[in-house]
């Protein structure tokens, strides 16, 4: 494509706010330069988007959202694909199928153009920006599945792109995670499912248009595909050098015919058109209800699979329960419990027997053994490589939930559609300790109303991790020394542009210390955790500590609310908090003087 023709493609991206008019426009700015001063590092131009809040943009009255440092910028651009983009001439009423849609580019311009549309995407972030960007231009006739196709239903393993190169996520038959580069190149099972199923259980009778671009798969996906096939009109598939003979092999004999070629490096694309009339199938078995769909992609369709996460380290005393109380909970109708996976780590009191036993008689019940203690972390990154639900609920082993949180913290979910992470509410258990108590329900307490008031003005960064849920695809793991991995969700969550959302009703007790010893040992250990997140994403949790720096007029607003409530316990609470945490802060400062590292295995707090 042409330098003006490139340029015409970027400028016909308008953005939707004046903020991200800036952003875009330093990034044309940005990349104009690069590519006439150092043409090697120019890149993609959506690489140069500044911030990290999603880029607002729209392109012939469709919204979208874009991730910065990435290049869908790039790829929802007329610049990508030209030809392709002008062979796909949709009309309202069309049925039109995206196998492979990515963030949404043609999906969302059928929808515009009236078509009925079916969106196949297996990479679970593409796919929540999917579902964003559908939902952002209130579009009705679009169904989504987070799956892949494939020649016959099951799980399949999916290579996930890297950040930047989002388009680039590949099933591959044999993958297992390998080390590549020094880089961890992650795989995720996905569920598969063949087009025939799905257009036999959804009552498709017709496809104007079908668009196959699955990364290399395209072989294996129209091999399940020969009923569909038999009622589609023109097929827009990409090939590449190792899969386009037998592509072309199988549609041509399936009666299409070859009528335009968009050569491309590695990849090329293809439009096919039915060299005869479509007959209008009768309506299959299924009769557009999903029911009909296999086990694997049921749940994605119908209602949401939920995994539950639990990290334990020597809770014999109250896994049983816990695992009895999760797996009799009651979910919203659009949920199902997929499985709970506990990992249980270097533990040495029988946690581990109680949880094998669970698992033999429940089979959602998963255990995951560490043979050493290697912090909370550790066993996180462990549940977050293997968990399979759409929604991933996880849950402190020592905590306590009161009856309907879990199905209260989902609720969130279905409530706002565009939630990515929430957690739930917590309360704190009655401490030995008369004076630990007061410091401790008027420290929660205050938690809670900053958690809240912060969601409400949509800058929630911080979250309660005993207990607290996100969608797949949020983050696929953490750093191994993270010490408060609340605060890094938290605050990943705000730099994706979005917030956590507090949920009252999901309340969960948590343990208190027993002494001021213990709460002290407690606040020490939090403070390097939340200056550890600041450092590393230049972004601290909001925290009522911080507001009084960064907001005190919100600050002084949560703190007046409380003492306005409960004069006097707010009162002995000052009293006893503010020179506790100032020896804290010197404490922490002191730990960091001597060991610079962070330590992700503290000693348990009694």
């Amino acid at each position: 494509m042409s330098v003006p023709t490139s340029i015409h493609a970027y400028f016909e991206i308008v953005p939707r706010t004046f903020r991200d008019g800036v952003r875009l426009y330093v990034a044309y700015a940005l990349s104009a330069l690069l590519r006439l001063l150092l043409p090697s590092h120019f890149g993609f131009v959506g690489r140069w988007v500044p911030g990290r809040a999603m880029l607002g943009v729209s392109i012939g009255g469709v919204r979208f959202d874009v991730r910065p440092g990435t290049n869908d910028l790039d790829l929802i651009s007329s610049k990508h694909e030209p030809a392709t983009t002008a062979w796909f001439t949709i009309r309202p009423g069309d049925v039109f199928i995206d196998a492979g849609a990515h963030i949404g580019r043609y999906a969302l311009r059928a929808a515009a153009q009236g078509a009925k549309v079916l969106a196949i995407e297996p990479d679970p972030s593409n796919f929540q920006l999917l579902e964003r960007n559908v939902a952002l231009n209130g579009f009705r006739d679009v169904t989504l599945i987070p799956g892949a196709l494939s020649a016959q239903s099951g799980m399949l393993p999916l290579r996930l792109a890297p950040r930047e190169n989002t388009g680039m996520s590949r099933i591959e038959a044999d993958a297992v995670g390998t080390l590549r580069g020094g880089e961890f190149e992650w795989i995720v099972p996905v569920a598969g499912v063949t087009l025939d199923e799905l257009v036999k259980s959804l009552g498709f009778t017709r496809i104007d248009w079908l668009k196959i671009d699955v990364e290399g798969h395209e072989v294996a996906v129209l091999r399940g595909a020969v009923a569909a096939m038999k009622i589609t009109k023109n097929l827009m598939l990409e090939v590449t050098e190792a899969t386009r003979d037998s592509c072309r092999a199988i549609v041509e004999s399936g009666g299409f015919e070859l009528l335009e070629v968009e050569a491309g490096d590695p990849a090329s694309n293809w439009l096919f058109r039915r060299t005869e009339e479509v007959p209008i199938a009768a309506p299959p078995h299924g009769d557009g209800r999903t029911s009909d769909l296999p086990d694997s992609v049921h749940q994605s369709v119908i209602a949401k699979s939920v995994s539950i996460g639990i990290c334990a380290y020597n809770e014999a005393a109250r896994i049983q329960g816990l695992l009895e109380f999760l797996s009799a909970q009651r979910l919203p109708p659009d949920f199902s419990l997929a499985e709970i996976v506990v990992v249980a780590s270097g533990c040495t009191d029988g946690t581990v027997d109680i949880v094998r036993q669970r698992a033999q008689a429940d089979s959602r019940c998963i255990l995951v053994e560490e043979t050493e203690r290697r912090g909370k972390a550790s066993a996180l990154n462990l549940i977050l490589n293997r968990f399979r639900g759409d929604v991933l609920v996880l849950v402190n082993a020592d905590a306590r939930l009161s009856q309907g949180s879990i199905r209260a913290l989902l609720d969130v979910f279905s409530r706002k559609q565009d939630t990515e992470i929430a957690c739930g509410f917590p309360i704190p258990e009655e401490s030995p300790s008369r004076v630990v108590s007061v410091v401790e329900e008027t420290w929660w307490r205050l938690h809670n109303r900053t958690l809240q008031a912060l969601a409400t003005l949509g800058r929630g960064n911080h979250c309660c991790d005993e207990l607290m849920a996100m969608k797949r695809g949020f983050l696929r793991s953490i750093p191994g020394d993270i010490i408060c991995d609340g605060s890094y969700f938290g605050v990943s969550a705000a730099i994706r542009g979005t917030t956590v959302q507090l949920c009252p009703d999901a309340v969960v007790f948590v343990d208190t210390p027993s002494s001021l010893f213990g709460l002290l040992k407690q606040r020490r250990r939090n403070l390097r955790g939340h200056w550890q997140v600041a450092r590393l994403f230049g972004e601290a949790p909001y925290t009522l500590e911080l507001l009084t720096r960064r907001r005190p007029a919100l600050a002084a607003q949560i703190l007046l609310s409380e003492l306005l409530d409960r004069p006097l316990r707010t009162i002995a609470f000052l009293v006893i908090a503010l020179p506790l945490e100032f020896l804290a802060h010197s404490l922490a400062h002191l730990d960091g003087a001597v060991r610079p590292g962070y330590q992700p295995v503290w000693p348990m707090v009694e």
